[in-house]
């Protein structure tokens, strides 16, 4: 009833104040109405800093000097010239505030320091999480396999759909959850609830579930009255502060929740920054209130994307201010288009964008950006490469005969080398495999029906380049000596390929380049070797050094033997 009683208070102070400043019933009465109906449905933040506030302010003035036309009758009356002044003041005030408190041509650095950007060197193995957690499943695919499992649910397709999915990692994997939403109002009012959401695996398109037993009574599209998420957060007494972004998630016990992100605006009427979060029970309704920090631990995204855009976008744009961030542009960065929740090595989520020089190129990037979805922690990484959407277009490049189409790329390490992994599929949307690009060469790539072969393909890339490749110099470079156990050639995209095993690393693959290398070529089991390698914990790992010592007329002494990390 909240939201009911703060919009016939609206209505009803738009009605006296329009009245008192142009003494016409009727317009009053129109603009107390319009107020009226607006707020219901609008549901705005009443605080003096919320665009809703001028609106209101907008509707008065207007109101008003609509009623001192009608009421002077083309001439003007006494006392209505004070009335005719604050009416004008009104409307000056109205269009004067918000460019004197808001507009960046005077709060350019104030908005630029709303995010504070740490600078840092990459660190792949600290950054990002490897390949075994590819998103081979993107949003697309997701609900298309959210629809399927729907319609194989009897009757359950005309009463309900899948809700806007979102990623998020559940007891250690990723999946997209989505929530049930009703098919219109007429849908509402008869069911009231949907019976649960649905979840389809990040990496896997085959697995997917519908969850059936866990009632949804509050939600955000496909809700209304009381049900919406958002009118039932105004009518609890949250209608002071400000709400965006209401994001389903499930916590860990498989409870569903909206998750709704708090902001304040800081810049006058803009420069919006998270303050915390609401998370309500999609079952019982139940409010819990969090800071920044002690938000759970299973809500992945506090930061909403388009907020973390648009403070980046401003931390890059007005570096020297408004007028050099239209003309001269100088140390000017822009975010490439797009960007994705990617998940870092700790297993935090975290939005990442490319980082671009204004007026550069747009399919290469000066570095890239990762800010915490939960703190909004931001570190730019300067390390030059090739954009999403290049990314992109040179895997498509690699199947342009079968004219597949590579989903939105995502940013993983691959034996130490910063890697975009995107998933190809047909003109009918349906899965059709994988396509890998390093990050730094996009001459270093590999595409396959599956995960493993465009692994493989990729890393036969890798080995073929990586005198050009610009490994990272931060990565940790482990050499083991030992003795041949297996060996066997490959021939990849004409490519030799030496893969074998060794005593020193019991139940770990290696791969070595062997186009033009003999040693590798001639390499058999029994053999004395020394490899050397990037720190990782893959089954295959590639090698970036390799020596025959048998051949060679060296000795296994063991001395430079180093134990592996991982089993």
């Amino acid at each position: 009833m909240t939201a009911l009683l703060m919009s016939i208070q609206a209505g009803l102070a738009v009605t006296l104040f329009a009245y008192l400043l142009g003494r016409s019933r009727p317009v009053a009465l129109l603009a107390g109405a319009i107020v009226l109906g607006g707020w219901w449905l609008a549901l705005p933040t009443v605080a003096l800093w919320h665009p809703g506030m001028l609106l209101a302010l907008m509707v008065v003035a207007i109101a008003g000097n609509v009623g001192l036309i009608i009421h002077e009758g083309g001439g003007r009356r006494r006392g209505d010239r004070l009335r005719s002044l604050a009416t004008y003041g009104l409307c000056l005030a109205v269009i004067g505030i918000p460019p004197a408190t808001t507009w960046s041509l005077f709060h350019g650095q104030s908005y630029q320091g709303l995010l504070a950007v740490e600078e840092a060197e990459f660190e792949p193995s600290a950054v990002l999480l490897d390949q075994s957690q590819a998103r081979l499943v993107d949003q697309g695919l997701a609900d298309r396999a959210a629809q399927e499992l729907i319609g194989n649910q009897r009757g359950l397709g005309s009463q309900a759909r899948v809700g806007t999915m979102s990623i998020q990692e559940v007891d250690g994997r990723l999946w997209w959850v989505g929530a049930l939403e009703h098919r219109g109002p007429i849908k509402y009012l008869l069911n009231t609830t949907t019976p649960g959401y649905v979840m389809v695996s990040a990496s896997d398109y085959s697995d997917r579930r519908i969850i059936l037993d866990r009632p949804i009574r509050y939600g955000a599209e496909g809700f209304y009255l009381n049900g919406n998420v958002r009118r039932h957060l105004y009518n609890n007494g949250y209608w002071t502060v400000g709400l965006m972004d209401p994001t389903f998630e499930i916590d860990d016990a498989g409870t569903p929740h909206w998750v709704v992100t708090r902001y304040r605006n800081m810049v006058g009427f803009s420069g919006a920054m998270a303050t915390g979060t609401l998370i309500v029970n999609a079952t019982t309704g139940e409010i819990s209130e969090h800071g920044l920090e002690d938000t759970p631990a299973w809500v992945d995204r506090i930061q909403p994307e388009a907020l973390v855009r648009e403070r980046l976008g401003d931390w890059g744009r007005l570096v020297h201010g408004f007028w050099n961030a239209h003309f001269a542009q100088r140390d000017v960065i822009t975010p490439s288009p797009g960007m994705r929740l990617v998940y870092t090595a700790d297993g935090r989520a975290a939005w990442y964008t490319g980082l671009q020089s204004a007026g550069g190129s747009d399919e290469g990037t000066m570095g890239f950006a990762l800010i915490d979805s939960r703190t909004g922690e931001a570190t730019f990484y300067r390390r030059a490469g090739v954009t999403e959407s290049a990314a992109a277009a040179v895997i498509e490049g690699q199947v342009q005969e079968m004219r597949y189409s590579a989903t939105d790329p995502i940013p993983y390490v691959v034996h130490g080398v910063p890697t975009f992994i995107a998933a190809l599929k047909d003109s009918a949307g349906n899965p059709q495999g994988v396509g890998m690009v390093a990050y730094d060469d996009r001459t270093r790539v590999g595409t396959g029906g599956s995960l493993r072969t465009a692994l493989r393909r990729y890393t036969a890339s890798l080995d073929a380049g990586r005198g050009a490749l610009a490994l990272d110099a931060r990565a940790e470079r482990i050499r083991f000596t030992g003795t041949v156990e297996r060996a066997a050639l490959e021939q990849i995209d004409g490519r030799g390929l030496l893969y074998l095993t060794i005593d020193a690393v019991p139940g770990r693959y290696f791969t070595a380049q062997a186009e033009g290398e003999p040693a590798a070529l001639l390499t058999r089991v029994g053999d004395q070797v020394a490899i050397e390698v990037l720190q990782g914990d893959l089954p295959i790992i590639p090698v970036i050094a390799f020596e025959n010592l048998s051949l060679s007329g060296g000795t296994h002494d063991g001395a430079d033997t180093i134990e592996p990390s991982g089993p």
